[in-house]
C-alpha cells in the first residue's frame, strides 16, 4: 500500500490513542519519496540570525515533524508498526525520556511494551532488502536484507537548523553511477558484530571519534578497524555522522579493502597505523 496523509493522520490519531492514552499533542504529518528511510521523526528550534550565523533558541518550543516515506510497498500492518516506530519517538522527546543513543533502554522498554499488549510487530529495523546490519536486540537478527533503525541528534533537513531526529532505514547503500564516481578518500570503520555478521560504516571525517565511542553503544560490536580507502565500491554507502552499520559479505570486504591504509587512534591522533 502507498499510504497517503489522511491514512497517516488518522493512524495517528488511533494509535495515540490506544498505545500512548492520547497523551500526544497534534504534530505535523508529511509524506516523502527517500528511499534511505521508511519513517522519520524530527525536531527543529526556531532560529535567529546574528552578525551573518544562524543561532537556535534552546529555550523555545521546538517544532516536531514525523515524515513517512511512500517509496515502498508495505502492507498495512508494517506501514501502522512505522508509524508507531516514530511516535515512540516523539513520546520519549515529549516527556524528555529520549534516549542519548539510538534506539536506547527507554526505546526498547516501550517498543516491547506496546508489542506485548497491543500485538504490534514494532522493531528497530525491517526486512526491507537493504544491507544493513541489525542492532543488538532487534528481532530480525541474523536475516539477510534488513535495514537499521537509528536515532540521531544532529542536522535536521532544514538548512543550518539542529535538532533531534529519529529515522528507520530503509536503504543500506545508493547504487548508481553518480554515487559510484565520486572521488576521494573514505573513513571505513569495519565492524565484527558478536552475531557473526560483519558490517561497514562510511564515518563523516569529522565525526571519526564520536563515531568511535558511538558505535560499540549502539551495536554488540566484538571487534573494530579502522581503513582509509579510495576504492569507490564504498561510494554507496552514505557517510555517517551517525552510527550506523551497514551488511556487507566477507568476500566484497577483503576484495575492496585491497590497498586501503589502516587507521590507528592514539591519543586525540587519528592517522595511519604505522605513524599513529
Amino acid at each position: 500500500m502507498t499510504p497517503d496523509l489522511e491514512y497517516i493522520q488518522k493512524a495517528f490519531d488511533r494509535y495515540n490513542a490506544l498505545c500512548f492514552r492520547g497523551e500526544l499533542p497534534g504534530i505535523r504529518l508529511e509524506l516523502s519519496r527517500a528511499r534511505t528511510y521508511l519513517g522519520r521523526y524530527e525536531e527543529k528550534r526556531p532560529q535567529v540570525r546574528f552578525l551573518g550565523r544562524r543561532f537556535s533558541l534552546p529555550a523555545a518550543e521546538p517544532q516536531r515533524l514525523i515524515r513517512i516515506s511512500t517509496a515502498f510497498d508495505l502492507t498495512p500492518e508494517q506501514q501502522d508498526d512505522v508509524i508507531i516506530h516514530e511516535m515512540i519517538h516523539y513520546y520519549l522527546a515529549w516527556k524528555g525520556l529520549a534516549d542519548r543513543v539510538p534506539h536506547g533502554p527507554h526505546f526498547r522498554q516501550l517498543m516491547e511494551a506496546i508489542n506485548s499488549r497491543f500485538g504490534r510487530h514494532i522493531v528497530v529495523r525491517y526486512k526491507m532488502g537493504a544491507p544493513a546490519v541489525g542492532q543488538q536486540g532487534a528481532s530480525a537478527d541474523g536475516q539477510t536484507g534488513t535495514a537499521s533503525s537509528q536515532g540521531h541528534t544532529g542536522q535536521t533537513g532544514a538548512a543550518g537548523s539542529q535538532g533531534t531526529a529519529g529515522h528507520l532505514g530503509a536503504a543500506g547503500s545508493r547504487a548508481g553511477g553518480a554515487a559510484a564516481s565520486r572521488a576521494g578518500r573514505r573513513i571505513i570503520c569495519v565492524s565484527h558484530l558478536r552475531s557473526g555478521e560483519t558490517g561497514v560504516t562510511v564515518c563523516a571525517t569529522t565525526r571519526v571519534f564520536y563515531l568511535r565511542r558511538a558505535l560499540p553503544r549502539a551495536y554488540n560490536i566484538k571487534s573494530s578497524e579502522w581503513y582509509s580507502t579510495a576504492d569507490p565500491f564504498f561510494a554507496r554507502y552514505p557517510r555517517s555522522n551517525t552510527p550506523k552499520i551497514y551488511r556487507i559479505s566477507p568476500e566484497d570486504l577483503s576484495r575492496h579493502l585491497q590497498g586501503a591504509v589502516r587507521m590507528a587512534f592514539k591519543g586525540r591522533i587519528f592517522g595511519p597505523e604505522e605513524t599513529a
